[in-house]
């Protein structure tokens, strides 16, 4: 009887398919693992990304407020006294600058530029306002 049982072809394919089932349930378990560890590359990325996004927005908030603070600490023109220097308060560039070798055009320049061409375009404007350097 024993000889039987081990001599069966039963028996061999009762292995055989057990072993297919087997091969089957480590290939399926091997996909279910690799698509896991993908999903949790995505998430990881994803939220890196989303760190890297909010570190960008707090950087630009930081940015803004520092040229906020900046534009707000130049004293307005419009508020001066008489008694300060006009000339180095009016002027910008000198203000930030202050050279003693360059040359700066007055502020009102422009303005009587483009009010004493009214006839001309816009490049001839820019043409003649160049001249004037």
């Amino acid at each position: 009887m024993k000889e039987n049982l081990m001599g069966s072809d039963d028996l061999k394919d009762y292995k055989k398919f057990h072993e297919k089932q087997y091969e089957e349930r480590l290939l399926k378990e091997k996909e279910l693992l690799e698509k896991e560890k993908t999903e949790e590359l995505k998430k990881e990325a994803a939220k890196n990304e989303e760190a890297y996004r909010q570190l960008q927005i707090e950087k630009d908030k930081e940015y803004s407020i520092q040229f906020f603070n900046e534009i707000n600490s130049i004293p307005n023109t419009s508020v001066t006294n008489s008694n300060e220097n006009l000339g180095v308060i009016n002027n910008y560039t000198e203000r930030l600058i202050n050279p003693t070798n360059y040359y700066y055009a007055q502020n009102d320049m422009g303005y009587y530029v483009l009010a004493n061409d009214t006839n001309y375009s816009i490049t001839q404007r820019i043409r003649n306002f160049l001249r004037i350097e």
